[in-house]
């Protein structure tokens, strides 16, 4: 089996939201399959702003009991005491609290696109979270930043409205739990695009690449000179949401780092399975006019249309 790749985010902000629910959830076997017995578990989400203005969404999802049943999980009870005493800006806007992120890492989300077809967005999750004092606010920055091993699966132009616009995208696999393949798109600055072309990464190397991530808007206002009368003025907000690579080092070939090729091949066959079976869903969904089942246990009544289940954070909807 794969072993796991570097994955860690870091993220320190001010807490705008939380959403949390405790539910009971179905308890399931080794094969993932249920058996028929219920048990207690949270799950939801922080929205944390650093000082760019990205607001980043922090997932979370514990059951109460540990696996062995010997107890209830530590995890579980940091969840609820977030839940239960943190403050946001929406409940305090005056007392917010700012708060780090621990455990946290890059996910894969798979999910039904506004034009029928499969998208793919990377999340966050965490296991815990910790509300910061004063003291420790003097000395730690309020950013949002990534750490992450693995394959560079794509190098090429980024494009935007089919223009190239200077930056470099990068598809790099990141190996998960039991070898799963998490695809992470990053980006490459133009202004750092030539040293990063002349450190020799490689499509199909390994490679170690650090930086921040960007969740901001920008507002953009033009105005349109009338021949009489008030000018017309439009004002459109979009939305900067980017993986932005600061620096790096290839590795060479990835065999050199423990991962071996054919069990690699495997866990791409293994994604692309996955994919195809959502692809199938949504075929059944266009045909049938009904909504796939999903293995969230925080879902109710599945999947809609537009969206497959983040199992971090039930409630999302990209």
């Amino acid at each position: 089996m794969l072993k796991e790749t570097t994955n860690n985010a870091f993220v320190v902000g001010v807490l705008v939201k939380k959403d949390f629910t405790i539910k009971e959830v179905d308890v399931k076997d080794k094969d993932g399959n249920a058996t028929g017995q219920k048990e207690q578990a949270i799950g939801g989400s922080l929205i944390l702003r650093t000082s760019d203005g990205s607001e980043d969404e922090i997932n979370y999802f514990s059951k109460k009991m540990k696996k062995d049943g010997s107890g209830e999980n530590s995890l579980f009870k940091g969840i609820v005491t977030i839940m239960n005493e943190y403050k946001s800006l929406e409940q305090f806007p005056n007392e917010a609290d700012v708060v780090q992120i621990g455990s946290g890492q890059l996910t894969v989300n798979d999910y039904k696109g506004k034009d029928g077809e499969v998208k793919t967005y990377t999340d966050i999750k965490a296991n815990f979270a910790n509300r910061l004092s004063q003291k420790e606010l003097e000395t730690t920055p309020l950013e949002s930043k990534f750490e992450l091993e693995g394959t560079i699966h794509k190098i090429g132009e980024e494009m935007k409205k089919n223009e190239a616009t200077g930056n470099v995208k990068i598809t790099l696999n990141v190996l998960g739990y039991e070898g799963t393949i998490i695809p992470v798109d990053l980006i490459v600055p133009k202004e750092i695009v030539q040293p990063f072309m002349s450190a020799g990464f490689f499509e199909g190397g390994f490679a170690k690449l650090v930086g921040k991530i960007v969740n901001t808007k920008e507002t953009i206002e033009t105005v349109e000179k009338m021949a009489f009368g008030a000018d017309n003025v439009r004002v459109v907000t979009t939305t900067i949401s980017r993986k932005e690579i600061t620096g790096g080092n290839p590795l060479g070939m990835p065999i050199e780092h423990g991962v071996d090729e054919a069990e690699y091949a495997q866990a791409i066959a293994k994604r692309k399975l996955k994919l195809d079976k959502i692809k199938n869903e949504i075929a059944k969904v266009a045909n049938t006019n009904s909504t796939p089942s999903v293995s969230n246990p925080f879902a109710s009544g599945g999947a809609t249309a537009n969206q497959t289940a983040n199992p971090f954070n039930p409630f999302a909807t990209k």
